[in-house]
């Protein structure tokens, strides 16, 4: 509802491979141009590669017109989506998604935005964690429609987060203690009821989706596996709220990271139950 994505399509996984033959042969496949050493580190490439490259094309026909758009996908993910610490890069792992370009819509990048979201909030609740990484703007503006009390006000809400007057003296521990004092009502809790948000705001292909807003399904995105636990919330979607049953536990596959020379098919086996790679 917050970013405009579709809830159905095909899971954001596949094969991931960590060469640099890989990324350099996946790029020429695709771009006829791959990043040079200074572009790249390790499975990760720069956006600024991308950028530079999305500036070049003339879209004078089809095929850079498909670079133009591939490019500015990728920086989509690497800056919003599936954004990493570092905020310069992203992983080159999303690009055999983009192979098939009249297919590109066709993947459900919101299930795989939102396990995102909660693997890496997960961390962040550690004690030793000192930042994360992660569609975070997803997070500020779910926390700003759900918590009034830490959110800005609406005839500023255009206006970029430095630039309101409300934030400027804020500390962490203003923040702290304003969650700590929410009352029971202080929390939105039907944040898309049509009392709140006008009609034609929210696009016709994406309450198309509503029927599967409440289920629970595990949520994808590659290595990543989380669980979308609806059946706990079911006040947000309008239904009444029954006593949820014992969470599934992930066990091993929740703590499953993408580190080091790892060559993987991330993609379910049906038939052994068990992933390709």
């Amino acid at each position: 509802m917050i970013f405009g994505l579709q809830t159905h399509g095909l899971p954001v996984t596949g094969s991931n491979d960590h060469s640099k033959s890989g990324l350099e042969n996946e790029c020429m496949t695709q771009f006829s141009s791959a990043p040079g050493p200074n572009n790249h580190k390790g499975s990760r490439t720069k956006l600024a590669w991308f950028r530079t490259l999305k500036r070049r094309q003339h879209l004078t026909d089809s095929a850079s017109r498909k670079i133009y758009v591939k490019c500015q996908i990728m920086y989509l993910f690497g800056t919003t989506l599936f954004s990493d610490k570092s905020g310069i890069t992203v992983h080159w792992k999303y690009l055999p998604l983009l192979r098939e370009f009249s297919h590109i819509h066709k993947f459900s990048c919101s299930l795989a935005c939102l396990a995102q979201m909660y693997r890496f909030l997960s961390w962040a609740f550690k004690y030793d964690c000192k930042d994360m990484d992660g569609p975070l703007p997803l997070f500020l503006v779910w926390s700003w429609m759900r918590m009034p009390s830490i959110g800005p006000r609406w005839i500023q809400a255009f206006h970029s987060l430095a630039t309101i007057e409300q934030y400027k003296n804020w500390t962490t521990a203003d923040v702290r203690k304003r969650l700590d004092d929410l009352s029971p009502d202080g929390s939105v809790r039907d944040a898309y009821s049509p009392n709140r948000i006008v009609p034609h705001v929210i696009p016709f292909e994406i309450n198309d989706g509503a029927d599967l807003w409440s289920a629970t399904v595990s949520l994808i995105c590659f290595e990543v596996v989380e669980r979308h636990p609806t059946d706990r919330v079911r006040r947000q979607f309008g239904f009444h709220q029954d006593p949820p049953v014992e969470p599934m536990k992930l066990v091993a596959s929740h703590n499953i990271v993408l580190t080091g020379p790892k060559n993987k098919n991330w993609t379910w086996n049906t038939k052994n139950g068990s992933y390709n790679g």
